[in-house]
């Protein structure tokens, strides 16, 4: 699978609450990939692609003082579709663009 963040121009929103929900849907993932357990996990920033059938997520996530998390997160249009997907997960700070 190409990624669409490198292909596509893309405008940063606000965080939406929508955009929590999918952030807190691959919690469990992000956490097994990472090995860790996040009591604080706040949705700061995000990107959004959209494609024909599927939207793609990229996530900005405050996980501590300055600890940050980056993930990329795809979403299916339609329940039928399918469900969200976690992608990937990168450690970040604040300083870090999304």
């Amino acid at each position: 699978m190409e990624d669409p963040f490198g292909d596509f121009v893309t405008v940063q929103q606000e965080p939406k609450n929508e955009v929590q929900v999918i952030a807190d849907f691959v919690k469990n993932d992000v956490e097994s990939s990472l090995f860790q357990n996040f009591a604080l996990y706040e949705v700061m920033d995000h990107k959004e692609v959209t494609e024909s059938d599927r939207n793609y997520f990229k996530i900005k996530v405050k996980t501590g003082d300055n600890s940050f998390i980056h993930l990329k997160v795809l979403k299916p249009k339609t329940d039928a579709d399918g469900v969200v997907q976690f992608i990937e997960v990168e450690e970040k700070t604040d300083t870090d663009e999304l």
